[in-house]
């Protein structure tokens, strides 16, 4: 009987044991693959990271070579657009975009700017206004008190 018992005592073990080297075995898979999940993201955001820097970088570089100088702007932008070769033109008509959008970058600042100011003018006034509104409370809570 008790050979029995201990036989079933270590199958029990056995089948514990068993069960929680697969349940180990699980959890290091599963951490391994969260380790390559984070690597795969790491890669994703640097390759995503270096597509945004590529495409800025080209941007720069067409508007380096499209973009005329002051000095080149102020020359052709002097002679008539019908004497002008296609090239020249598309850099004429680039620049003025490009200074067209620093013209409205500026406006938009501006705006903002006094949009600002309008806020905290607002904001300053908003806040008077409770302050006299809490003096007016206090002054209506101590006139109760004493009557």
């Amino acid at each position: 009987m008790e050979a029995v018992v201990k036989r079933t005592n270590d199958e029990k073990h056995e089948v514990i044991k068993h069960y929680q080297d697969k349940e180990q075995k699980m959890e290091e898979q599963m951490k391994k693959i969260m380790v390559d999940l984070q690597h795969a993201e790491q890669r994703q955001a640097q390759t995503e990271q270096a597509a945004v820097a590529q495409k800025e970088e080209f941007r720069e570089g067409v508007k380096r070579k499209v973009v005329l100088t002051d000095g080149e702007y102020i020359e052709l932008k002097g002679r008539d657009r019908n004497t002008l070769s296609s090239v020249d033109l598309v850099r004429v008509l680039a620049t003025e975009v490009v200074l067209q959008s620093k013209e409205k970058e500026q406006e938009s600042a501006e705006t903002a700017t006094m949009l600002k100011r309008h806020l905290d003018e607002v904001t300053e006034r908003y806040d008077q206004m409770l302050t006299k509104l809490d003096l007016k409370t206090q002054e209506l809570d101590f006139m109760q008190v004493q009557h």
